[in-house]
């Protein structure tokens, strides 16, 4: 999270996030690792990464360009929260990848899977301990 943070600060360099600087730069030596998923052109997001990198260079970034084209993957777990299921996929990216789906959609553990997700639906989950 706080290299998202660090990422979105190099964008925009007047906000403001309440932490300091230095926490931030703690944050992402403790994290180590960036992986910026984006439907950016290819061009760009290595301009992204490597502005980053020049600030930061003790973190490994990386980006992964999922476009408009669909992703699959395995389901890994299932869990119910409320009226969605939080669906663990592995092979749909560069780690896991975590979808909230209705609960109208049919997931089973094992299960290879289609994914499309417009960008305007990704939204950055905290990481499950």
């Amino acid at each position: 999270m706080l290299s998202l943070i660090i990422v979105v600060s190099l964008l925009f360099p007047g906000l403001s996030f309440g932490a300091s600087q230095n926490a931030a730069i703690d944050g992402a030596k403790k994290e180590g690792k960036l992986v910026l998923y984006t439907a950016m052109q290819p061009e760009d997001s290595t301009k992204l990464i490597d502005l980053y990198r020049s600030r930061f260079p003790f973190v490994d970034a990386s980006f992964f360009r999922a476009g408009s084209a669909p992703l699959s993957g395995v389901i890994d777990s299932v869990s119910f929260i409320g009226d969605r299921q939080r669906l663990v996929v592995s092979g749909a990216s560069n780690g896991l990848l975590t979808v909230d789906a209705p609960n109208t959609v049919q997931a089973k553990l094992g299960e290879r899977i289609g994914l499309l997700i417009p960008p305007d639906a990704v939204r950055l989950l905290p990481p499950e301990n």
